[in-house]
């Protein structure tokens, strides 16, 4: 339940208004300054303990229930999380698998094309082969760096 607190720049109020209710790049809404400028940003499904008293003070038995809503929320994102996961890994094997065949094919075509006296084409074929596998075992590393990156942090804590 991370909090931070941030002085938005003023301006018009009409300004103002635009630029606190632009939206995020994951969909949440930026919410609105209060009147010392402050924005308070929280990074949490729950809400922060102030707000669940004020819930429990307005009905009683509140907390609870909204307690009781995260954690089902949770247990509902980890299995999905499972399920995506067991796909990813059914759906890498596959594709290994498929590589694999056509891997096997295309030297199996090279071995036929050579002794039936079409070295070059076998080369071609090879090569051709050869470097379309390193282009995508590259760029597979590439992508594989890129999304697990984490963000770098603008300033120093």
């Amino acid at each position: 339940m991370a909090m931070a607190m941030r002085k938005v720049h003023s301006g018009s109020s009409k300004n103002k208004n635009r630029r606190n209710n632009r939206r995020y790049n994951n969909g949440n809404v930026r919410p609105a300054a209060n009147s010392n400028g402050n924005v308070a940003v929280q990074s949490s499904i729950l809400p922060s303990p102030t707000i669940l008293q004020e819930y429990e003070y307005a009905t009683e038995g509140a907390a609870d229930r909204i307690l009781e809503m995260a954690e089902v929320e949770q247990d509902r994102r980890h299995d999905w999380e499972e399920e995506y996961l067991r796909f990813y890994k059914k759906s890498l094997r596959i594709g290994q698998l498929f590589g694999f065949v056509l891997l096997l094919s295309v030297i199996l075509s090279c071995v036929y094309l050579a002794t039936n006296g079409h070295e070059h084409v076998a080369v071609y074929l090879a090569l051709i082969t050869f470097f379309s596998v390193a282009l995508s075992s590259l760029f597979d590393s590439i992508g594989r760096k890129k999304h697990s990156r984490r963000p770098s942090r603008s300033r120093k804590q």
